[in-house]
Order: structure tokens, then C-alpha cells, then sequence
């Protein structure tokens, strides 16, 4: 299945390890943008700004485990299994690195937004 993160250029690295991601494009993007602008309330406020991008990945949603795994009080976020964060099934917590991934351009930004 297809997942998308809106991310900090700067943190992108080899073993890049994802954290909460959307199947949603549009979502992605609203956090691409949050993150490149300069807004600091709201949504925004405990955002670390900078050059944005958009990360496009493949991952094996029979790995998820059910998002009763993310309900589990007393746990960090990050320490989580890879799981869905809700019942609607558009977030997952994925915190195992992914094998690749691709940084999308803002023509194949278009090609998603518009298809």
C-alpha cells in the first residue's frame, strides 16, 4: 500500500524512519505546507519549519497491527508497533525504518492532486 509524509528535507536520511503516515496525498501535503511555512499557531506551533517534502513509500499493510495497538496508554508514541491510529484506516504509525522511498516532485505532486 502507498503512504505519504510531508517531512523536513533535512531529516530525510538512509533508514529514514517514518513515524505517523497517511495513505491520504492531500493530508501530506497539508503537512508539507505546515512545515514550510512560517505560521507558529495553531496547528503549526510545535512544528519545526523549514524546506518541506513530500515522501512517497510502499509498506505491507498486513504489517499493520490494529489500531487498538495505538490506544495503548502508558506508551510513547515512537515505542509503538507499526499499527493503524485509527479505525478509518487513512493513518498508520510506522516506526521501523523503510527500505526506500521517493521524494516527490511538484509536477508528480500535480499528477496526485489532480488525478
Amino acid at each position: 500500500m502507498k503512504f505519504y509524509k510531508g517531512v523536513l528535507e533535512e531529516d530525510l536520511c538512509n533508514n529514514y524512519i517514518p513515524g505517523t503516515v497517511t495513505n491520504d496525498f492531500k493530508e501530506a501535503l497539508t503537512w508539507k505546507n505546515r512545515i514550510s511555512g512560517n505560521k507558529t499557531k495553531g496547528a503549526a506551533k510545535h512544528v519545526k519549519h523549514g524546506k518541506a517534502v513530500v515522501i512517497e513509500f510502499e509498506f505491507n499493510e498486513k504489517d499493520l497491527k490494529h489500531y487498538i495497538h495505538f490506544q495503548i496508554k502508558g506508551l510513547h508514541e515512537h515505542n509503538k508497533d507499526n499499527c493503524w491510529c485509527s479505525g478509518g484506516k487513512t493513518k498508520a504509525q510506522i516506526n521501523t525504518s523503510i527500505l526506500s522511498y521517493k521524494v516527490l516532485t511538484v509536477d508528480d505532486e500535480c499528477d496526485l492532486l489532480f488525478k
